[in-house]
This record gives C-alpha cells, sequence and structure tokens, in this order.
C-alpha cells in the first residue's frame, strides 16, 4: 500500500471544484445570441468536462494502493524563466503589435527556450498557427482579438476581418 496522498487529493479536489464551478456559471449564464453553430456555451462546457476528468484522476490516484510514486525530473529553470518571460512580453506587445505578431513571437520564444534551433521554421510555424486561431475566433466565433496597427489595414483589404 502506497497510502493516501494529501498533494493529489487537494489538487483533485480544487480541479473538481473549479469544474463545478466553470459548469455552473456556463450553464446558469443569460442566453447570448450567437451567429454559429457553436454557442458560446460550448467550450467552457468542455473545459468543465475536462476538469471534472483530470480532478477525478487526481481523486482515484490519491486513494490508490496500486499507483506507484512519481519521481519527477528536475526542473529546467532557464526553460521555465523564458516561458514567463515570453508570456509578459506577449501581454505588454499584444495591443501593439496584435494577436498574430504577437503568439507568432511567443511561439518562436517558447519554442526556442525550449532548445529549438530552426529560427525560421518555428517562426513560420508560429505565425501560421496565430493567424488560423485569429481567423477561428474572428471570422467564425464572431469574437475580437487584438489586430494591431499595422496588420489591420491588410486584413481588411482581404476581407478577413468581421
Amino acid at each position: 500500500m502506497t497510502g493516501f496522498r494529501v498533494g493529489e487529493a487537494v489538487l483533485g479536489l480544487i480541479a473538481v471544484g473549479l469544474a463545478a464551478t466553470i459548469a455552473w456559471g456556463t450553464w446558469t449564464a443569460p442566453a447570448v445570441a450567437a451567429r454559429t453553430v457553436v454557442g458560446p456555451g460550448v467550450f467552457p462546457t468542455l473545459i468543465a468536462l475536462g476538469l471534472l476528468g483530470v480532478g477525478a484522476r487526481l481523486l482515484y490516484e490519491a486513494w490508490s494502493r496500486s499507483a506507484p510514486a512519481v519521481v519527477l525530473p528536475p526542473v529546467d529553470w532557464p526553460a521555465a524563466l523564458v516561458v514567463a518571460g515570453s508570456l509578459l512580453g506577449f501581454l505588454l506587445l499584444l495591443e501593439r503589435l496584435g494577436w498574430i505578431v504577437s503568439a507568432a513571437l511567443l511561439f518562436l520564444a517558447v519554442a526556442r527556450g525550449f532548445g529549438g534551433r530552426a529560427w525560421l521554421l518555428n517562426g513560420l510555424i508560429g505565425l501560421g498557427l496565430a493567424a488560423l486561431v485569429f481567423l477561428v475566433f474572428d471570422t467564425g466565433l464572431g469574437l475580437s482579438l487584438p489586430v494591431g496597427r499595422w496588420i489591420e489595414p491588410l486584413l481588411a483589404a482581404l476581407g478577413l476581418l468581421a
């Protein structure tokens, strides 16, 4: 018997509580007219279900006799600091540069922080993913992400802004 794991039980309870809070907030929110098939409650519901699954698994692991103790590798502090700094930079640049450029730079910096050396490839992947997310949110869901001062005329000319 490996015994009761307090940390996993606490995290499991937090995840289940957060899932319940998100679900309750989603289901009791006033209905909003959406111009798409996927309404505004779908993604919060999926997140709540995911958190519920993670919380249930953590609670199971906390009380399980057969779950082996996990030995975690040491934290890669330089990579963690690069990721944290990249997130801070993303937040500071988002309004000025817009979602696409800021998210692409975030992807590039995080990839570099984790040892990626293919600058051009990582930049192109980041740019493509950021543009895809922007288009899904802006044209697909009708939710505005910051465009940025210099890219807004380009997207408007292409007819890609809602």
